[in-house]
């Protein structure tokens, strides 16, 4: 039996079934940190007689796990995790311009021509906690403190301001921060009740030469491939963002059983080494 070394990590291609019950490319995942996959059953001894001796065992509760790491980051990712769909939307966008504070806290400020406050977490959206759908802007004075205006839109771009609360801020130059909307985005609902898709899942890596009896012939000797028809990721998203590392993707999951042949035994995956020749 010839021996190989399975290296480096593997590359994913994921299928989703349309409503036609064809499959449908959904993502690819070719920048990996991490690939490893996990297949385990869980024992049950039987044992009897004198010095309840072990007879054998029971296995039952088989499991074939895949987790996959990617490097970089895109919303399919996330569509995945949750079973829902990347759609195109309107959403919203903070912008920033320069104003002005009177002594008696009246706010002056231009909105940039085309632009227009959004209302936050607004009524549409069906979040409650704004439900009258007021529009505010944020203040930001010289002495680093924040302050809250509502703003009423008037004629053309022209908005009122007014202050909310009794501290004003420090009179002079000040920075307004301004929710604006903006459309034709790729936008992602994550609803309160969610299920992961299910996916056909379809992996190849590397394998190379193992021993000096055998003559490498390229870069590598062969590949493998993991044939998965029925995946389903775990559902479970966290992202990490700090200043000295980009933010990866977990995707993990487990295959489900597939397949209904006579002798009554579903398969999890196909696993197939392709040698170079």
């Amino acid at each position: 039996m010839a021996n190989y070394i399975l290296g480096d990590v593997m590359k994913a291609e994921a299928f989703v079934r349309g409503k036609n019950g064809k499959l449908q490319h959904y993502f690819s995942a070719n920048t990996m940190t991490d690939s490893t996959l996990n297949i385990s059953v869980t024992a049950e001894e039987v044992r009897g007689g004198w010095g309840n001796q072990l007879l054998g065992k029971i296995f039952h509760d088989t499991n074939f796990g895949v987790n996959l790491t990617e490097a970089m980051w895109s919303l399919d990712y996330l569509a995945a995790q949750i079973g829902e769909e990347v759609k195109k939307g309107a959403g919203k966008d903070l912008k920033s311009v320069a104003g002005t504070v009177a002594s008696e806290g009246a706010l002056t400020v231009t909105i940039p021509t085309g632009d227009t406050i959004a209302p936050m977490f607004d009524k549409a959206a069906g979040f409650c906690a704004a439900a009258d759908n007021t529009l505010i802007v944020w203040v930001k004075d010289c002495n680093d403190e924040m302050f809250t205006y509502t703003a009423t839109k008037g004629d053309g771009d022209a908005y009122t301001f007014q202050l909310v609360g009794e501290a004003k801020p420090a009179v002079g130059a000040v920075c307004v921060t301004y929710p604006t909307e903006v459309t034709d985005c790729e936008q992602l609902i994550v609803t309160a009740a969610y299920a992961p898709k299910e996916f056909s899942l379809f992996l190849y890596g590397k394998l190379f030469a193992g021993n000096g009896c055998q003559k490498s012939k390229g870069k590598y000797a062969g590949k493998i491939t993991i044939e998965i028809p029925r995946f389903q990721l775990d559902g479970t998203v966290d992202l990490t963002m700090n200043p000295s590392s980009a933010a990866s993707v977990s995707l993990n999951g487990q295959a489900l059983a597939s397949g209904c042949s006579c002798d009554g035994e579903p398969q999890y995956a196909t696993i197939t080494t392709i040698i170079n020749k």
